[in-house]
C-alpha cells in the first residue's frame, strides 16, 4: 500500500510546485512582454492547456487516493451490519474448527472488538480490519473447502478401489 501512496504523491507533489500562483504569474508576465499578438495568443493557450491537463491529472490522482482510502476505510454502515452479522457467521466457522471451546471464546473476543467506536479509533490509528481480518477469514475457509474437497476426492477414490 505504502507504495502506492508513494506512487501518487510523486507526480502530485510535482504538480503543485510547478502550478503555482507565481508560476502562472510568471508566465503570464513573459507573454505580455511579448509584442506579437498571435505568439502571446499561442503562449496563454499553452499554458492554459497546461494548467487543464494538470488539472485532470490533479482529478485522477485524488480518484486514486478516494479509492485507496475506500479499501482500508470501512464505513458506519458496514460497521453495523459487519457486527450484526459477524456473529452468526462466526458460529458457522467454530464448527470447521476442531477445539472448539477455545477458539469459540476467542473468536466472541474478536466480535467484541468489532463495534463502532472501537473500529473507528483503530482506523484512525491506521489499522486495516479488511486485511488483518478479511484476508485470514479468507484463507481459514479457503483451506476448509479445499479440504472438504480433498476428503471428497479421496473417499471416491477409494470406493473406486474397493470395487
Amino acid at each position: 500500500m505504502n507504495q502506492e501512496l508513494i506512487a501518487l504523491s510523486v507526480p502530485f507533489a510535482e504538480i503543485a510546485a510547478r502550478n503555482s500562483a507565481n508560476w502562472v504569474n510568471e508566465k503570464i508576465a513573459t507573454v505580455r512582454m511579448k509584442k506579437d499578438l498571435d505568439q502571446q495568443q499561442n503562449e496563454y493557450e499553452d499554458i492554459i492547456n497546461k494548467l487543464l491537463a494538470d488539472k485532470y491529472e490533479l482529478q485522477r490522482i485524488a480518484q486514486s487516493y478516494k479509492e485507496l482510502y475506500e479499501e482500508m476505510t470501512i464505513s458506519d454502515e458496514d460497521i453495523e451490519y459487519l457486527h450484526n452479522t459477524l456473529e452468526k457467521a462466526l458460529d458457522l466457522l467454530i464448527t470447521f474448527i476442531p477445539d472448539q471451546k477455545d477458539n469459540g471464546e476467542s473468536l466472541k473476543m474478536l466480535i467484541s472488538l468489532l463495534n463502532k467506536d472501537a473500529l473507528k479509533t483503530m482506523q484512525l490509528l491506521g489499522f486495516n480490519y479488511k486485511e488483518a481480518i478479511g484476508k485470514p477469514l479468507t484463507e481459514v475457509c479457503s483451506s476448509k473447502i479445499l479440504g472438504l474437497a480433498d476428503k471428497t476426492k479421496s473417499q471416491k477414490s477409494n470406493k473406486g478401489k474397493g470395487k
